[in-house]
């Protein structure tokens, strides 16, 4: 490599780049699973979106990273999660016991649950027009609490659907794309890592995230998830699935996974 060209390279990664280059334990987001975490599929401080249809285990990663995240001694001083959640799914009990299941000992240590949990803030949002005052009010709050967040919105296409209502297409998409630079902003100038979870829509006969192409291509970076539903689908009881992480910034690739009391787990 020239001098030139080694310039360029330092030129072109910035600290951000360089920390994640490293995997410091303060950005990297892990799941539990060997093959999601080994593939840095959750980047730091990016726009991330899990796709799949019904039942084929999207929101059950994102509580995996939320439980992963909070147990995550690095991030308990300056970070919190920030769920926004469209229809209630995001349960609290199911977060508890993941938990639980992935680090035994605090069973018996209900203080230590509850100070995980409330590292987490909930709210409900229905329409546009509440994820916007959402988003918001969290700028004020980050602002003045000076805290990272990551930000998981559950259900941002049925959230969202309500823009493209009555035909006011134009309106809408101008929302749309306005949501989209609001959510990219929390990462550049927040340093905020945001997880949203999309469902698949048919469009020409073939499957596509839902919300429209400027959605579609507004986020590079994509965890799409599968259920299984041939004969072979299940290994010991266990429904199978498989994921396919496409990105911009990371090494695609395809994996199993199932699903347990620890949430997103391995296949085995």
């Amino acid at each position: 490599m020239s001098q030139e060209e080694l310039l360029l390279s330092f030129q072109d990664e910035t600290a951000l780049d360089w920390f994640v280059r490293l995997a410091h334990p303060s950005l990297s987001f892990r799941s539990g699973h060997a093959q999601l975490d080994a593939l840095n599929a959750i980047i730091p401080g990016e726009l991330v979106e899990i796709v799949g249809r019904e039942s084929s285990g999207k929101l059950q990663l994102a509580m995996t990273l939320v439980a992963e995240f909070l147990l995550c001694e690095s991030k308990a001083a300056q970070h919190r999660a920030v769920v926004l959640d469209f229809n209630g799914s995001f349960r609290t009990e199911r977060l508890r016991q993941i938990l639980v299941n992935k680090m035994p000992q605090l069973e018996e240590n209900e203080s230590a649950i509850i100070g995980h949990l409330d590292r987490v803030y909930y709210a409900r949002v229905s329409l546009a027009a509440e994820f916007e005052q959402c988003l918001a009010e969290l700028k004020q709050m980050v602002a003045v609490l000076r805290f990272v967040p990551f930000i998981i919105v559950n259900k941002v296409g049925a959230m969202l659907h309500n823009l493209f209502d009555d035909n006011n297409t134009d309106d809408g998409q101008r929302q749309l794309k306005q949501i989209l630079a609001t959510l990219k902003e929390f990462c550049a100038s927040h340093g905020a890592t945001v997880v949203t979870i999309n469902h698949l829509v048919d469009w020409r006969g073939y499957p596509t995230p839902a919300l429209g192409n400027a959605w579609i291509k507004g986020i590079s970076h994509r965890i799409f998830l599968h259920r299984q539903n041939n004969d072979n689908a299940e290994t010991n009881g266990r429904t199978e699935f498989s994921a396919l992480v496409l990105s911009e910034k990371v090494p695609s690739g395809k994996f199993r996974f199932s699903l347990t009391n620890r949430g997103f787990d391995s296949s085995h």
